[in-house]
């Protein structure tokens, strides 16, 4: 499912517990200078290897530009 940027930032507000991963290039990140705080930086090809980063039993929420 889908979440809203505002309905993501009243969630990280209220504490819940979540996991964020950057889906973008790491030339993206750079280039923007910033990611949310506490977000995974996995770009797309690193995903299948690094996948094993991504804690389990919470939300997860990927997101890119």
């Amino acid at each position: 499912s889908r979440l809203s940027a505002g309905e993501l930032k009243r969630r990280l507000d209220a504490g819940d517990e979540m996991v964020l991963v950057d889906l973008r290039h790491r030339r993206e990140v750079e280039d923007a200078g910033s990611t949310l705080p506490g977000a995974l930086q996995i770009s797309p090809e690193e995903l299948d290897r690094r996948h094993v980063e991504i804690a389990r039993g919470r939300d997860v929420v990927l997101f890119c530009s």
